[in-house]
């Protein structure tokens, strides 16, 4: 879901990459950003939502409490499921960006899973903690990745 364009502010440098900005107090959201941050490699930065708010102007508070944002390098603003493909199609694995885009019924469910995930992010967290293990499980983590992957698809071809 595309928010806006930061831009016209002296304040904001024009970025190098996309950056992904996620609650770092979520330990739902902790840990998919260190699958992310994996399968898109050095193609995207990850920001806490309190040190980007004091990087890059002009993002609200509210809207960053309820959903990853990414900001790409021209200003662009999107959040939600299409934020997570775009953070993924920028770290070279288009499978989920390309489905968003070319099938609205795909990105209408993307996005409403993505908000029921978001409503119930204690819960989802708890259901993610036991299905897959806490943070810093090694097969925990390597479960998460497999299906990211799954979502994601393999690194596109040149």
């Amino acid at each position: 879901m595309t928010d806006k364009t930061i831009r016209g502010s002296d304040a904001f440098a024009p970025l190098g990459r996309p950056v992904m900005v996620y609650d770092s107090e979520c330990a739902f959201c902790r840990r998919w950003v260190a699958v992310w941050r994996e399968l898109t490699a050095e193609e995207v930065e990850y920001l806490p939502a309190l040190e980007a708010q004091a990087r890059i102007p002009g993002l609200e508070p509210e809207s960053l409490a309820v959903a990853v944002h990414l900001v790409e390098p021209g200003g662009r603003v999107v959040r939600g499921a299409e934020a997570v493909a775009r953070s993924l199609a920028a770290g070279k694995r288009g499978r989920a960006l390309r489905l968003y885009l070319r099938h609205p019924a795909f990105g209408r469910v993307a996005e409403a899973a993505y908000r029921m995930v978001a409503l119930h992010r204690g819960a989802m967290g708890w259901l993610d903690g036991l299905l897959f293990g806490e943070e810093g499980g090694r097969m925990g983590h390597q479960a998460r990745r497999w299906l990211g992957e799954a979502i994601a698809g393999g690194p596109d071809r040149a």
